[in-house]
């Protein structure tokens, strides 16, 4: 019997289900560890996401917005950043302390398909407004509360920034 009789027998075809096991097989793993990376950098996102909305909520602070303009420009940040879920958490934060805690709740779905599940998730990052003058974050009473415009990272009163603006363009 020749010694290359047993690859053209009649056994062919044998090989094939087994090599399309390890085939499928291969491709559930390569599948399933893509989706497991996907996962991870949307929590990544998630985190990022709100970060960004917590100091977006203290830039609002800083320039004299109240807790309804924190908390809009909190969500505002998080919605730019694919982030429907974010709020402002209410406890330790107010302007008079200087924090803004932002909580996003957003769901990572992993997988694919009918196999993907949804997996909760609560980011959270707080940011604080620092006042290096001293003075306080909140205006004392006979102080101009706004609005302000920002001129070289300092708050000016409207009237004052445009006539910083003519004395800048003169110069």
């Amino acid at each position: 019997m020749d010694s290359h009789a047993w690859l053209s027998g009649g056994d062919s075809g044998q090989a094939s289900p087994l090599l399309l096991a390890v085939v499928v097989g291969a491709l559930a793993c390569s599948a399933t560890g893509f989706s497991a990376v996907r996962g991870i950098e949307a929590g990544r996102q998630h985190q990022a996401a709100a970060d960004i909305a917590a100091l977006s909520g203290a830039r609002a602070m800083w320039e004299g917005g109240g807790i309804r303009e924190v908390e809009q420009a909190a969500r505002a940040s998080a919605g730019a950043n694919g982030v429907s879920q974010a709020r402002l958490i209410a406890s330790g934060t107010s302007p008079s302390d200087g924090r803004v805690q932002v909580e996003v709740r957003e769901p990572i779905r992993v997988g694919f398909g009918p196999f993907s599940v949804s997996i909760p998730t609560k980011d959270t990052s707080r940011a604080e407004v620092v006042d290096w003058l001293g003075g306080g974050l909140s205006p004392a009473p006979g102080d101009y509360r706004g609005p302000f415009r920002w001129r070289q990272g300092k708050p000016m009163r409207p009237d004052v920034a445009a006539a910083f603006d003519v004395m800048a363009t003169e110069a």
